[in-house]
C-alpha cells in the first residue's frame, strides 16, 4: 500500500482540502511541476507523481523479468535438493514447472522451503508446498499490474503472452521500481538490472 500512499500524501500537500478526487491527470501533473517549481515538492516527489501517472502507459512486459533469466523449480524437486542445489535462496518466490516453461503448477515461497528443511521435511516436493500463481498479461499496463496485485494480495505474477505461453515475471518491487524510477537491490541480489543481464546472457549466446 506504500505504492498508493505516499504519492496521495505528496498530493495532499499541494491540493486544496477537499479536492484530491476532482482534479484530472493533467492537471496533477502541472500541480506537481508547481509544487517543485515553488518548493513545496523536492525533485524526487515530484517525479514520483509524475511516474504514477505513467504507469497505465508502460506495460508489463516493458518491467518484467524475462523468462530466459527467471528462477524457477521442478515440482517434483526436494526439498533436500532444493537447498543442495541452492545453499542460498536468493529469490523469495520461485514458480514451480512441470513438464515444460509453460506448465506453471504454482508458486512456492522460500520460507515455506526453509520451514520444511528445519521441521526435517527434507522429503517433501515443491508441488506439496506450492501455492496458486496469479497470472498476468505481457500487454496490460503497470497500472492494472498493481490494481491485480493489490486485489490478490500478491507480490509475485507470471507473465504470459496472448497465447497463455510463459514469457517472464513481474513483482510489486518492479512496480514500485517504476514509480520512484530507480532499481530497489536487495543484499542477495548479485544482478541490479534483470533485463539488461538477459540481454546480455542473449548475446552471449548467440556469439557461441
Amino acid at each position: 500500500m506504500t505504492v498508493l500512499i505516499v504519492p496521495i500524501q505528496i498530493l495532499k500537500r499541494v491540493l486544496p482540502k477537499g479536492e484530491l478526487n476532482l482534479v484530472s491527470r493533467d492537471d496533477v501533473a502541472a500541480i506537481a511541476d508547481l509544487g517543485e517549481e515553488r518548493g513545496v515538492l523536492n525533485e524526487d516527489e515530484e517525479a514520483i507523481i509524475h511516474n504514477l501517472l505513467r504507469l497505465r502507459d508502460i506495460l508489463v512486459r516493458d518491467v518484467m523479468t524475462p523468462r530466459t533469466v527467471m528462477k524457477t523449480v521442478q515440482s517434483d524437486s526436494t526439498v533436500l535438493e532444493v537447498t543442495e542445489s541452492m545453499p542460498v535462496l536468493r529469490f523469495s518466490r520461485m514458480p514451480v514447472l512441470g513438464s515444460d516453461n509453460d506448465d506453471v503448477l504454482g508458486l512456492v515461497l522460500r520460507s515455506r522451503i526453509l520451514r520444511a528443511s528445519s521441521n526435517d521435511e527434507h522429503g517433501a516436493t515443491m508441488h506439496d508446498l506450492m501455492q496458486p500463481i496469479t497470472r498476468i498479461r505481457m500487454e496490460q499496463s503497470v497500472e492494472e499490474a498493481l490494481d491485480i496485485f493489490l486485489e490478490s494480495k500478491q507480490h509475485f505474477a507470471l507473465v504470459t503472452n496472448e497465447f497463455g505461453g510463459t514469457e517472464g515475471a513481474v513483482t510489486l518491487e518492479d512496480v514500485f521500481e517504476t514509480l520512484i524510477g530507480e532499481e530497489i537491490v536487495d543484499e542477495l541480489d548479485e544482478v541490479e538490472d534483470m533485463r539488461e543481464y538477459a540481454r546480455e546472457q542473449a548475446a552471449l549466446s548467440s556469439e557461441e
